[in-house]
């Protein structure tokens, strides 16, 4: 056999490669795929809420992905004293589904759901309705907690849970305390009885209505108080025992303090009462005109006794025999009468 050369075998062996891929049979191309993508997960959620103080909302418990699920066990957690559960309903999902609900724990709701279907796609699973206790600016979280069944074979359904919170919305105030305090007086006096209000911020306008009894005491005049200076006033007394009482201000007030002074004349008898009642109060914010809260407290008026001094009289005739006197009657006089009323002159008695 000749010897080839090493640099020939080298230039063959160079085209070789360089042709041989030419000839070669095409080979099927594996093409690189991105892996997988993960499932969507199940999401049970609730959305940030808001509504104003007395008003009723919906608050729904929805779900995002659902598959086959054939029950579910949801609770949900709220600061009872902001929100107030009326019902619960099923929701667009469950509208096939058997639901109950419980409510023995204060501030939480249990909700059963079963589907013999199957549960799928994405809505609401209940919408549950509550009244609004809280006040302008309180929030209640809302705190899911759940877990879900497959319908086929029961097995555990992977669940994300995402909360909620509810905000009562409106001008931030707190409840505002109108009251009279027990006052006393006696007989002929005027006594001044003031209507007061603490707690409160940015007051546009006060609305009043204020029973006494009319034979105790008689309603002279009616005056601003001390945080209602810049107010208007306006007040009606066609009623007997009643003072109807308006005020608004321009710019709004705030503090604690009187809003109303008034004036009576005492006709009572000492230990004579008469209630001093706040009937109705309404009080509204400066800027949004919404109603406050209120607390109202009365208060009573009680005609205490006059002062009297005491004057006795000792009176006695006797019957003389000889050197002797027998008493025969003797006779005490007490007179009460008002010291500034009475002036004794020293001349009517013998000392």
């Amino acid at each position: 056999m000749k010897d080839i050369p090493l640099v020939k075998f080298q230039s063959i062996f160079t085209i070789f490669i360089l042709v041989a891929p030419l000839f070669a049979p095409i080979m099927p191309v594996t093409p690189i795929l991105a892996p997988a993508s993960v499932a969507s997960e199940t999401t049970i959620y609730v959305k940030n809420t808001t509504a104003n103080f007395g008003e009723s909302v919906t608050i729904p418990i929805n779900v995002s992905n659902a598959k086959n699920i054939g029950s579910m066990d949801i609770s949900l957690r709220y600061n009872p004293g902001v929100l107030a559960l009326k019902n619960v309903e099923k929701g667009n999902l469950t509208q096939n589904s058997t639901m109950q609900y419980n409510t023995a724990e204060d501030g939480k709701v249990l909700i059963g759901i079963i589907d013999e279907n199957g549960i799928n796609g994405n809505g609401s699973l209940a919408i549950l309705s509550f009244d609004v206790l809280g006040y302008p600016g309180n929030t209640s979280d809302l705190d899911l907690e759940a877990t879900a069944n497959n319908v086929s074979d029961f097995s555990l359904i992977p669940l994300k849970v995402s909360d909620g919170v509810f905000t009562v919305s409106g001008v931030e105030t707190v409840t505002a305390v109108v009251s009279v305090e027990n006052i006393s007086g006696e007989y002929g006096a005027k006594v001044k009885v003031p209507i007061n209000i603490s707690s409160v911020a940015r007051i546009g306008s006060l609305d009043i209505v204020f029973g006494y009894n009319p034979s105790v005491l008689s309603f002279e005049n009616i005056s601003k108080g001390d945080l209602t200076e810049n107010s208007s006033l306006e007040s009606n007394t066609e009623t007997a025992g009643i003072v109807k009482i308006a005020l608004a201000d321009p710019t709004g007030f705030s503090g604690n303090g009187s809003v109303a002074m008034m004036e009576f004349m005492v006709w009572g008898l000492p230990g004579d009462k008469s209630p001093l009642t706040l009937e109705s109060v309404e009080v509204h914010e400066f800027n949004t005109s919404l109603e406050i809260p209120v607390i109202k407290r009365s208060g009573v008026f009680t005609v205490t006794d006059v002062a009297f001094g005491t004057l006795i009289i000792n009176c006695c005739n006797h019957l003389s025999c000889g050197q002797k006197r027998f008493p025969l009657f003797e006779l005490v006089f007490a007179l009460e009468f008002k010291p500034q009323d009475l002036i004794l002159e020293p001349w009517y008695f013998q000392v």
